[in-house]
């Protein structure tokens, strides 16, 4: 039986923290999806919903406020714990 992990998304624009939040992450056992913008990370929920989302407010193009007012409108992500 394959073990999963419990699954974060982060949407971080800045390459630095970015990384920094992945390896943290991945260092205590959570498989963890890293976004620069809002785009890519549309798609990746559409395949797989997370069990946390880090989301940055400050982000090129759509920010976080945004995202943040979308995710909370679906039924699907109104109740999704968001950071």
């Amino acid at each position: 039986m394959k073990q999963t992990h419990p699954l974060i998304y982060c949407v971080e624009d800045e390459d630095s923290i970015r990384g920094l939040i992945s390896y943290v992450l991945n260092g205590q056992g959570f498989e963890v999806g890293t976004f620069e913008s809002s785009g890519p990370f549309w798609d990746a929920l559409e395949e797989r919903r997370p069990q946390l989302v880090l989301l940055d407010i400050m982000l090129e193009g759509e920010d976080g406020l945004s995202i943040l007012n979308k995710l909370r409108e679906k039924p699907a992500t109104q109740d999704l714990p968001i950071l």
